[in-house]
């Protein structure tokens, strides 16, 4: 994947939030500013770019992906995953009551052919779930008359992509189809790499069948399809949007490549197509007051089976929902937000034999009679002027959350489930923050309260995060907590910016799971059972950096890194690391031109090592993927080269991992694509 921290568009393009632009020729490379409250990164789509939104986002924004499979990619952002991460579109919340708390994969789901830019905001801010920050993807909309076509290849991952966006007057409509192979891996293995070489896989005919992988660097199966469309209109006073996803069906990998008494674990493991359908309206009432309404259907399912086993496991789940808000200016330059959403989970499940096509029941993944859920939210955020050079920055977030769900079968699997399910619970967060501004120096100090209300997904889910382990819910789960000090400081003479944001956290009531003496029967295998429940206390300490500068006429230096580590208190006492922190991680990229219609682009991404004693136990950090020592430290080198053809068109050529590493980010399951080369066709017209 090439990843460009600088902003690359068509010269007659529109890229926002810029300081310094820096033309050549018909290419605009321009320096993003980024804001120093409430630490809003700026992410633009670049030439070349991977066409899933969660590789386009590794190493952006402070943001660390973390992949299962090749249809996945779950953000990281200071130690926080999956539903400790707010997801939004225009504003507008994306998580639902089943976003899990491990690795979740929805992202990919967002197409890159709409999205303008993506906001990446470090720390809790106004919604529930913001532990770690939020990822708002700013859609496309209409902009004139034109139509734009971009084609993909990538042959790594086999991948073949094509969008057409057409924007008429004040109407935008577009189309994306793209398509994954197989991903091959780097050749060049790290020390003991040999255990991530793909040497077998399974064929099913009358029977399942273990077949040697003539090329042991091509990960079999992990291809994939996803279909998006996208379609908004503006009227005089409202804003109308709906965006439409699927995908087929996505191959688990990393659960593909487990063994058991030297045979395949599993013939079949793949999540069934992912279906997302989304309608918002935004009214303006009036110039202080908007209406924002949303209404969704979402639908995701996983099937396995055991191998030589006839009997496949299936599991759907479906969410519909409705999201309502107002948000009403006030004061000089204060808003006022009132959040209203409701959701209804229905769960099913059945065994199904593949020869006779016999079915029986089985284990929800949620209660089987359907969970209801009401969230409320009120929220206010202000920001006034102290003195010439001295900005605050407050931010009071009051919410609740109701949820009610009724077990019906899944008693019959797991007695120990409660009959029925019904809790509130309630919290407040926000923070205040001091700026100090001089034109070319900002400094000063954040504290932030961020709050997660548990979902249904830890209140009664029973499931095996990894091969041997069971993990059992609890009722009595308390709401997460967390407690950050942010002291940014940000140096920006002419033609240079350097940001540097340490960061101290204390987390309350962490969702985790603790492994007990106990032991049931999961998928008809003794299995240790993992409590979910609330730790006592964590801690964390690490930083944010980031430079971009102008080296000399036309020659752009940008440089990024993050670090974190921490640990978590037990609730018997014992001190174990924080689980969801990646290792150490920089990247930096130069820009230049070659001669007038040429533009070079050089990268160097580094992936610090990270060894077994910093992996939590029994965690979904997923030792098990990893090497005897841990997570390998690599450099990877990328380069490329954007071709302007006229002001309206332009050819990407470019090689990825130049030296054909073998590589994985932390707590994946699935390498990462080796020497890959790439070419992207773009035109406007």
């Amino acid at each position: 994947m090439f990843f460009l921290i600088l902003g690359l568009a068509i010269s007659n393009g529109s890229v926002q939030h810029v300081d310094s632009p820096i033309i050549l020729d018909t290419i605009s490379i321009k320096i993003v500013r980024e804001e120093p409250l409430p630490y809003i990164n700026h992410v633009f789509a670049q030439p070349g770019d991977p066409s899933n939104i969660a590789k386009l986002l590794h190493g952006r924004g402070g943001i660390y992906t973390q992949q299962s499979q090749a249809g996945g990619g779950s953000p990281i952002i200071r130690g926080f995953e999956a539903n400790r991460i707010l997801l939004q579109a225009e504003g507008t919340p994306l998580n639902m009551t089943i976003f899990r708390s491990g690795h979740l994969q929805n992202s990919i789901l967002w197409s890159p052919c709409f999205i303008e830019e993506v906001e990446v905001s470090e720390g809790g801010r106004v919604y529930n779930e913001a532990l770690g920050g939020s990822i708002n993807f700013k859609l496309k909309a209409p902009e004139g008359k034109y139509v734009e076509v971009v084609n993909h290849l990538e042959s790594a991952t086999r991948n073949w992509s094509t969008c057409a966006n057409v924007s008429w007057d004040s109407t935008f409509a577009g189309f994306s189809f793209t398509t994954f192979g197989d991903i091959r891996a780097g050749k060049i293995l790290p020390e003991k790499g040999e255990k991530w070489l793909r040497n077998w896989y399974v064929v099913s005919k009358d029977r399942d069948y273990a077949i040697t992988n003539m090329n042991p660097f091509v990960q079999k199966p992990s291809g994939y399809k996803h279909l998006a469309t996208f379609f908004r209109k503006r009227f005089p006073k409202n804003d109308l949007w709906a965006y439409a996803t699927a995908t087929s069906n996505i191959p688990r990998y990393d659960r593909l490549t487990l063994e058991k008494d030297g045979k395949p674990k599993y013939s079949e493991w793949y999540y069934g197509p992912h279906l997302w359908a989304i309608v918002k309206n935004t009214y303006s009432i009036n110039r202080r007051t908007d209406f924002e309404g949303m209404a969704f259907f979402y639908r995701e399912s996983r099937h396995r089976r055991k191998f030589n086993d006839p009997w496949r496991w299936n599991q759907i789940e479906s969410v519909v929902g409705v999201h309502a808000s107002i948000n009403r200016k006030v004061l000089q330059s204060g808003v006022l937000k009132f959040m209203n959403r409701f959701e209804h989970v229905f769960s099913k499940s059945y065994q199904e034999n593949i020869f006779t096509k016999m079915r029986h029941s089985a284990p929800t993944r949620y209660p089987q009679q359907g969970t209801n859920v009401l969230v409320s939210h009120i929220s206010f955020e202000q920001k006034s002027d102290l003195s010439s050079n001295v900005k605050a920055y407050t931010n009071l977030v009051i919410g609740g959350t109701v949820i009610s769900a009724n077990m019906g079968e899944s008693k019959v699997f797991y007695p120990f489930l409660p009959d029925r399910i019904f809790k509130a619970f309630a919290s407040w967060g926000g923070f205040i923050g001091l700026m100090y501004e001089e034109p070319d120096f900002e400094a000063g100090i954040v504290v932030r309260r961020s709050f997660k209300f548990p979902n249904i997904d830890d209140l009664a889910k029973v499931f095996d995060s990894k091969p041997g382990t069971v993990f059992v819910p609890s009722q009595s789960l308390r709401p997460e907590i967390v407690y950050s000090w942010e002291l940014p400081i940000i140096v920006k003479p002419e033609n240079f910016y350097v940001k540097f944001t340490p960061v101290y956290q204390v987390l309350k009531n962490r969702i985790t799971a603790v492994a007990s003496n106990d032991s049931i029967l999961y998928e008809g295998e003794p299995s240790q059972v993992y409590y979910i429940t609330n730790a006592q206390r964590g801690e964390a300490i690490g930083f944010t950096a980031s430079l971009k500068a102008l080296l000399w006429e036309k020659v752009d230096l940008s440089a990024s890194g993050r670090f974190l580590q921490g640990t978590l208190a037990l609730p018997d006492g014992s001190i174990v690391p924080l689980s969801h922190v990646p290792p150490p991680t920089a990247l930096t990229s130069i820009s230049f031109p070659l001669e007038d219609k040429i533009n070079m682009l050089f990268e160097w991404y580094w992936q610090d090592a990270k060894p077994k004693s910093l992996y939590n136990p029994g965690s979904e950090d997923n030792l098990e993927y990893a090497l005897d020592y841990g997570l390998p430290a690599v450099n990877i080198f990328n380069v490329g080269f954007v071709i302007t053809m006229s002001s309206k068109a332009f050819i990407y050529l470019g090689v990825d991992n130049i030296f054909d590493f073998h590589w994985r980010s932390f707590a994946s399951g699935i390498s990462n694509p080796g020497r890959n080369f790439i070419f992207e066709l773009k035109f406007k017209i």
